[in-house]
This record gives C-alpha cells, structure tokens and sequence, in this order.
C-alpha cells in the first residue's frame, strides 16, 4: 500500500515523529517516578513535569500520531475496520490525557483538546457506519 497523494508524504514521517515524542515523555515519565520514589522529603516537582503530567503529553502525542496514521489510511483506502480503529483510539488517547492535564493547562488548549478528541471519534463512527 503505497501513498495515496503526494500531499500525503509527509503525513507518516509526522506520525512517526509524534511516537518518538511520545517515547521521550514516557522515558521523562520514568524518570520523574523514580526521583519522586527516592526523595520523599525533597522540593516537590513544577506540576508540569509530574509523572501525570508527562503521561498526558504522552497520550496527546500518541494520539495527534493516531490522527495522522488515520489519515494516511483514509487515502490509501485502508479497511474501514482499520480507519474506526485508529480514529477511535486517537479520541481515547486524547479524552483520557484531557483527565491527567494538570490545572494549569485550561482554557483554549483544553478545549482544542476536547474539540479534537471529539472529531477523531465522530470520524471513527462515520468510517465505521459506512
């Protein structure tokens, strides 16, 4: 299955690049744990590099990665199974580091967040539906 369009070249480089972020935060994830698992007593970690915090932006990458594998299986005329997929996981990774997100991301990027998370589902029913 080769690509659908040259516009959509540059969609799986995108998706892979989303992984590997989101491969960094878990790493950074790990990472926090073990320093709050080892310093009970120490300066408590900036709320954005809590491990819940991490695992949200990790969940955003994976999902923003799940989008774009979506599209690129919607122009390369992949399953419709497949397509339900990949839209319906993009919308649980997002819902679900919507709950992890610490206080201080409100607002615009939460409600970006939101909005996405509800399209990828929307299309994963639309694609299932057909």
């Amino acid at each position: 299955m080769g690509y659908a369009t040259r516009d959509d070249v540059g969609v799986q480089p995108a998706a892979i690049g989303l992984q590997l972020a989101a491969g960094s935060f878990q790493a950074a994830r790990t990472h926090a744990e073990a320093i709050l698992s080892k310093a009970k007593s120490a300066t408590p970690l900036h709320e954005d590099v809590l491990p819940s915090s991490l695992r949200a932006l990790e969940l955003l990458a994976f999902g923003q990665a799940m989008c774009c594998f979506g599209l690129h299986a919607e122009a390369a005329g992949t399953s419709v199974g497949v397509q339900g997929k990949l839209w319906g996981q993009a919308a649980l990774d997002m819902r679900e580091a919507l709950d992890l997100l610490p206080g201080c991301a409100s607002g615009k990027p939460r409600a970006h967040i939101e909005s996405l998370a509800h399209a990828c589902l929307a299309r994963a029913h639309s694609t299932c539906s057909r």
